[in-house]
Order: C-alpha cells, then sequence, then structure tokens
C-alpha cells in the first residue's frame, strides 16, 4: 500500500465510489470503507435518475433493480407528496441494485 495518495475518499457507498472514480482519472486515488464487504449490509434502495447517473458512469442495466414508474414522498412531519406523472416521464429513474452496484 502506498504511504501517499493525491485523494481519498471515506466511505464506499454510490457517491463515494463515484468520487473515487472520477478522481481516478489524473490522481492517485485511496478508497476507503468501514465495511468488510462493499455494499453490505445494503442500507437504502438508491432511487436514481438516469439521466443525471450516467453524466458520471454509464448505467449497466444488471445493476437496474426496478424502473420508477411513480413517485410518493412522505415527509417527517407526515406530509405526503405524490410526484406528478411528467416529472417521472421525463425524468426516468431507477432503483439500483445496490449489491451489485457497489
Amino acid at each position: 500500500m502506498r504511504e501517499e495518495y493525491d485523494v481519498i475518499v471515506v466511505g464506499a457507498g454510490p457517491a463515494g465510489s463515484i468520487a473515487a472514480r472520477t478522481a481516478s482519472d489524473g490522481c492517485e486515488v485511496l478508497l476507503i470503507e468501514k465495511r468488510q464487504e462493499i455494499g453490505a449490509p445494503v442500507r437504502c434502495a438508491e432511487a436514481i435518475a438516469k439521466e443525471k447517473f450516467s453524466a458520471f458512469l454509464p448505467l449497466q442495466k444488471r445493476w437496474i433493480a426496478n424502473e420508477i414508474q411513480r413517485a410518493r414522498i412522505f415527509a417527517p412531519d407526515g406530509t405526503v407528496v405524490d410526484l406528478p406523472e411528467k416529472i417521472i416521464r421525463d425524468n426516468i429513474g431507477v432503483i439500483l441494485e445496490r449489491k451489485l452496484f457497489d
């Protein structure tokens, strides 16, 4: 293991993994994860917008657990918001299969 790195990323979840991958273009990167196995235990389903995700990394079909057809958000204060179908249609999203993605 090296003693010096240009970038150290702590946490190998989706954001940390993408940050480490992006930084690795031109930098020496160390990615640190506190768990023995990346992606286990799964902490959340990771709903993402395909278009936004694809700006950083090509989305592989094997990472997709499900396509998002509609969305309902439950706020901590009990407020419920249904996203309009147009938003879902125009910004199609997916649920990542975190174990495979990570």
